[in-house]
């Protein structure tokens, strides 16, 4: 049974280096934008193992199923993935290690160009 809840915040976060990554929530649509590609490819590298990623991923996932929550990533302007309550991710995100995410394999791209 989903549980509709509205979030709303605005918040920055700062890493080491001056890098800064904001988080937008409103209503039901968390986004998190990441200035550009290298600040993306940066904090993703730091992250945790392929296992561990999943198990993560995996738990988000289920706390969006029980908010009714959707979760946006962008770089710059381009909205390169999306986790939602039904999200199941598809080939190039599973191969990634990265399902239930789904990716936009275009747009990652258009963010790597512009970057």
């Amino acid at each position: 049974m989903n549980r509709h809840i509205d979030v709303f915040a605005q918040l920055s976060l700062v890493s080491s280096n001056g890098t800064e990554i904001t988080v937008h929530a409103d209503k039901d649509i968390v986004s998190i934008v990441f200035p550009n590609f290298r600040a993306a490819r940066q904090l993703l590298g730091q992250g945790p193992q392929r296992h561990e990623r999943r198990k993560i991923l995996d738990n988000l996932h289920q706390g969006l199923q029980l908010s009714d929550l959707k979760m946006y990533f962008k770089i710059a302007h381009f909205q390169v993935a999306q986790l939602t309550p039904q999200s199941q991710g598809g080939f190039v995100s599973r191969w990634l290690g990265l399902a239930p995410l789904k990716l936009h394999p275009l747009a990652v791209l258009r963010a790597i160009v512009s970057s």
